[in-house]
């Protein structure tokens, strides 16, 4: 039997289309070796099924090779260590995001300052030591309610910058403030890259049922899983066609091409409201998973924002800088009460018979401190407050304009322990919640940078499987050049060798 005269020419036709092949797919590698998320492609090759016939001299069969041709294109990718990435890289999310956080509470609080906290209660103390020093001057009663009104103002600020940056993390109990907030821009964001993650599905699933393999596309939705779970732990489990599913707080969201449910914001109705005004809940399952969302930076941005009481958070420190307050002007005014002003008279009620106010504003559950000023009674009258002691020996229980026995027990207020800051002073509580927003925050920047290293480790562990070498496509470049150039030499052969058989059979 003789062999088809075609057989050499389509074996070479063959080597050319796999070098071609090669050639194309190097070029593409190395076009796309900075594209962030881009996977270096193989090309497979496989022998082609050979030509057997039975051998004219002896019978016995044969078998002529016919060449190559690629079998597949293949993405090399790392699924395990993909896994580990996004793991690690929600991680470093949750800590990026906290250590923003506490940076910021840290600036609003933080101490030493001139125009700080410490300060201001110190000044506070020294005009009470003045006019305990001299409890008739006028000169000294007004400069003590001017260093109220101050204290009263850097509280405030301080609280006010807090109340603003938790509406910034989480809104505030009007629905018409979480789609802008840090929490609802995110929520948006994760819905977005759900909607983009299913068409990417949409699309694998028509490639991959062809019998190709899409790893363009592949490469895009690993990008927006990485980016997502940056955002959110998400649980991804691969199907059939290289189709994924994923899961966020346990509820499932996406499968495949269908987009089964989305994330979003509503109003807090629980007695935690204050804390945390907007709860995380799937959109139509209505599932609250807002203490299911693992790590991430939503997760962050819950738990700093006061869902967390393990980590100082922007309310918590709210409530104890008023808690500190309240509990200061709440002593003072009893202090108040208890002495006799310039007048003789002791204003355990009426308009004297408070320094600090509580406004009528007040709801009269949760911190007080933004309701709280100075009563503007004494703006006008400082002679009314009780710097002389209520004496029972004294006639009247007066015992005289000079007497400041009552200044003096209000200036030992500043060393009293008190059992509801945590048995410590006043300086010494606002002391340690400054102490501990540091430490926290310190702690917090080294774990983010430790994450940042690991997850740079991880990084370069998937760029050696994934990773464009330029090195290494310019040796596979030569390789099918090379390869190509034999091929098409043999083709030329061929080619004149038909050329002479046509020219014989004339």
């Amino acid at each position: 039997m003789l062999i088809p005269t075609t057989m050499g020419f389509f074996t070479a036709q063959r080597a050319l289309i796999t070098s071609q092949t090669g050639l194309d797919t190097v070029n593409h590698n190395i076009a796309n070796a900075n594209t962030p998320g881009y996977s270096r492609q193989r090309v497979e090759v496989a022998t082609q099924y050979a030509y057997q016939g039975p051998n004219p001299s002896n019978s016995q069969p044969y078998q002529i090779g016919q060449g190559v041709l690629p079998s597949a294109i293949v993405r090399l990718r790392d699924s395990f260590l993909d896994a580990q990435y996004r793991q690690q890289s929600s991680t470093k999310g949750e800590l990026d995001t906290g250590a923003d956080v506490l940076k910021q509470i840290e600036g609003i609080v933080g101490e030493p300052s001139f125009s700080g906290l410490a300060t201001n209660m110190q000044r506070y103390f020294d005009a009470i030591a003045d006019m305990r020093n001299n409890p008739e001057s006028l000169a000294a009663r007004n400069a003590f309610v001017q260093q109220a009104i101050g204290l009263t103002t850097v509280f405030q600020d301080q609280g006010q910058q807090l109340m603003k940056l938790h509406e910034n993390l989480v809104g505030k109990q009007n629905p018409n403030t979480l789609p802008s907030s840090q929490l609802g821009i995110r929520v948006a964001d994760v819905n977005a890259k759900l909607a983009s993650i299913a068409e990417l599905n949409r699309q694998i699933n028509v490639i991959s049922a062809s019998g190709a393999s899409p790893n363009d596309l592949l490469d895009s939705r690993n990008n927006l899983v990485e980016e997502l779970s940056t955002l959110v732990k998400v649980d991804v489990t691969e199907l059939a066609n290289n189709q994924v599913e994923l899961r966020i707080g346990g509820e499932l969201l996406v499968k495949g091409p269908q987009k089964l449910d989305t994330l979003r914001l509503v109003l807090n109705t629980g007695a935690n409201r204050d804390a945390m005004p907007a709860l995380v809940t799937t959109t139509t399952g209505g599932v609250d998973i807002t203490n299911k969302l693992g790590s991430g930076e939503m997760k962050a941005v819950l738990d700093f924002a006061g869902n967390n009481p393990n980590v100082e958070n922007v309310y918590g420190v709210f409530s104890k800088l008023s808690q500190l307050f309240e509990l200061m002007t709440s002593q003072f005014n009893t202090q108040q009460q208890a002495g006799r002003d310039l007048t003789g008279a002791r204003n355990t009620t009426g308009t004297y018979s408070e320094l600090f106010n509580t406004g009528s504003t007040y709801p009269g559950t949760g911190p007080a401190l933004m309701h709280i000023s100075v009563n503007a009674a004494f703006k006008t009258n400082p002679n009314r407050l009780a710097l002389a002691a209520d004496d029972p020996t004294a006639p009247g229980g007066f015992a005289g304009p000079g007497d400041s026995r009552n200044a003096a027990a209000m200036a030992a207020l500043k060393s009293q322990s008190n059992a509801s800051l945590d048995n410590g002073t006043y300086e010494v509580f606002h002391q340690s919640l400054v102490a501990r927003l540091g430490t926290d925050t310190q702690a917090y920047s080294d774990r983010q940078e430790s994450q940042s290293t690991l997850l740079q480790g991880l990084d370069s562990r998937r760029q050696s499987t994934s990773g464009v070498n330029r090195d290494e496509e310019s040796l596979d470049l030569i390789k099918y050049q090379k390869a190509y150039q034999a091929a098409a030499r043999v083709v030329q052969t061929m080619d004149q060798l038909y050329q002479a058989i046509l020219g014989i059979l004339g």
